[in-house]
């Protein structure tokens, strides 16, 4: 290889190193609004979060460890009412909040030492029959409830999320 076409060979690595950090920094200002609290540039791991797509899968985790608590045919149906129509229907530590007889409550997406989402638990109209309607008939359906995280303040990085469920967990 000569001089001259390493010289050539250099000087379009140098062209396309600084179209791709060009490019790459135009893009970064979409993905930094998206991933800020109010737009201002400034980082949801600033604040102690680690994101949309982590805060959905980290919500996601909470909600499938309290629909199996749930689910429980232990915990009897007006329990479930008395939370759906209840004061705590929506809330920040909902183990405690609904007396919910397990251990530590899952850890949801937070702001520096407040909570970002609220859990609550919806009822549907396919209302829950009783557990001796369930075991004599045949033909009874099982209730179906969802359960949310909503979060405090709507914004492109705090978006809501649900699931749906049945219970009790041996008649779905």
């Amino acid at each position: 290889m000569t001089l001259i076409e390493t010289v050539i060979a250099m000087a379009m690595l140098v062209l396309f190193t600084g179209v791709v950090a060009s490019v790459l920094s135009f893009t970064q200002q979409f993905f930094r609004e998206s991933e800020s609290l109010d737009y201002s540039g400034k980082f949801l791991s600033d604040n102690g979060s680690n994101g949309l797509m982590l805060d959905h899968y980290q919500l996601q985790l909470a909600m499938d460890y309290l629909i199996a608590q749930l689910q429980q045919p232990g915990l009897s149906k007006d329990a479930i009412l008395a939370i759906t129509e209840g004061p705590y229907q929506c809330s920040d530590d909902p183990v405690k909040d609904w007396g919910l007889l397990m251990g530590s409550s899952p850890r949801l997406p937070q702001n520096d030492n407040s909570k970002r989402y609220k859990i609550c638990l919806e009822t549907t109209r396919m209302v829950e029959p009783s557990l001796e309607q369930l075991s004599d008939n045949q033909n009874e359906l099982a209730g179906i409830y969802f359960l949310q995280a909503l979060p405090n303040q709507l914004n492109a990085s705090t978006l809501p999320t649900r699931q749906l469920f049945c219970r009790p967990r041996p008649f779905c």
